[in-house]
């Protein structure tokens, strides 16, 4: 692919391509770090089956998901 140049504005600054939806990936990842607090200290305290195995499964393809979403639009400018 051959080199192109950054986005620049009309004072010649570099600027990111806008993209929606920024606001709704950052509350989901302050939700998954609220989760991954409050579940295993809160919900889940105490507890020795598998269901605290289960969260943390789910925790983790939630964690992956989210940055899958998040870099999707990543492009070698």
């Amino acid at each position: 692919m051959p080199y192109t140049a950054p986005f620049l504005d009309d004072a010649g600054w570099c600027v990111m391509a806008k993209r929606g939806g920024f606001r709704r990936w950052l509350a989901a990842l302050t939700l998954l770090v609220l989760a991954g607090v409050a579940v295993p200290y809160g919900v889940l305290a105490g507890r020795q089956d598998w269901s605290v195995a289960g969260f943390w499964v789910a925790f983790a393809l939630a964690v992956v998901a989210v940055i899958l979403r998040g870099i999707r639009g990543w492009r070698d400018v």
